[in-house]
């Protein structure tokens, strides 16, 4: 018999915001670099999905296995080499063309420096330079940086400034808009202006120590030390009002 009263939660996603040390802008540096230390730790999983599905395939029957299951564990199987080792992999590779691109006066030999759909027709070698950014290594990194900013830009809104501005919500999830000031009136404008500056100005010199060296420290940490390293927790300093339920 089914119950008379059946109560589905509904799960809010958790809040994360950037991390703030309360001893400065150096400690600010110093704890986000731990922070950036902890993620890359999650190369181990890496390791631990490839273990899981060895064991899966020496174990699981064949009738269990259907299209559906089959993409699931896709998924979970490329998402951590996807998160983690393919940004190292592609990072190393579009730095080498880039000196490589520099060192030749802004071109790569062998391949065109401008953009002609005919000539994919007739050089197939020609869609592989484009791929690699030898045409122009603005695209290779402008195409990445909008879809970027733009997800970054549709997290904040949806997660912080949209459920801020609904009055009829107060409760504490609905206040942690992340203390964003408002531009002319409007914090979605402020988040947008901030993005932009972000991408523009800091992403580049701040992906060499937070987002290279933490992810290779990681894997050389994985390595050596398997999942054991020191949990150091972010320091992060937001008011969300008042409390209440």
């Amino acid at each position: 018999d089914r119950p008379w009263l059946c109560v589905r939660p509904v799960m809010l996603p958790v809040k994360s915001t950037s991390v703030v040390s309360a001893g400065g802008t150096w400690d600010s540096y110093v704890a986000r670099w731990q922070q950036a230390k902890r993620h890359c730790q999650g190369v181990a999983e890496v390791s631990y999905s490839l273990l899981a599905t060895w064991d899966m395939l020496c174990t699981l029957p064949l009738n269990a296995y259907s299209f559906s299951f089959v993409y699931q564990w896709c998924k979970v199987l490329a998402r951590p080499i996807f998160m983690h080792l393919l940004p190292i992999c592609q990072g190393f590779a579009l730095g080498v063309l880039s000196v490589y691109w520099v060192a030749h006066h802004r071109s790569v030999p062998q391949c065109p420096d401008k953009l002609w759909w005919h000539w994919i027709e007739f050089q197939e070698k020609f869609l592989l330079c484009g791929l690699a950014g030898a045409w122009a290594l603005t695209w290779p990194m402008v195409i990445p940086y909008a879809v970027l900013g733009l997800a970054n830009y549709r997290f904040l809104r949806s997660s912080f400034l949209y459920p801020a501005d609904d009055l009829a919500k107060k409760f504490m999830w609905h206040r942690a808009d992340s203390g964003v000031k408002p531009t002319l009136g409007s914090s979605s404008l402020t988040a947008l202006l901030m993005i932009v500056f972000d991408l523009v100005v800091f992403l580049s010199p701040l992906m060499v120590p937070y987002g290279l060296v933490a992810e290779l420290l990681g894997c050389w940490n994985v390595m050596w030390r398997g999942n054991h390293f020191k949990y150091v927790t972010a320091a992060k300093l937001v008011d969300a009002g008042p409390r209440g339920y």
